[in-house]
């Protein structure tokens, strides 16, 4: 409701073109090969360290779970979301 309609509709519109480029995009990489499920894995995993680490350093105190990647506090010794057992930072 912060947005005039028309504002939204070509908003909504930019957005969802830009999602179906991608999707076309990952399907035609997936139809030549794409990327093996080891390799997105391990990206995923690089993604969530640095998501903590940076979590770590935030004057917050939170973090984020390896498993979901979910935030969390650092206090907790499982996650909320997923249920994960969490090391402590």
């Amino acid at each position: 409701g912060k947005l005039p309609e028309d504002d939204y509709l070509n908003l909504r519109e930019k957005y969802r073109a830009k999602a179906i480029g991608s999707l076309k995009g990952m399907d035609e990489l997936e139809s030549k090969g794409g990327v093996s499920k080891d390799i997105e894995d391990e990206i995923e995993k690089e993604v969530l360290t640095l998501r903590m680490d940076i979590g770590k350093g935030s004057q917050g105190g939170t973090a984020f779970c390896t498993q979901c990647g979910k935030e969390r506090s650092l206090k907790d010794r499982f996650c909320s979301w997923c249920g994960a057992k969490l090391a402590k930072p």
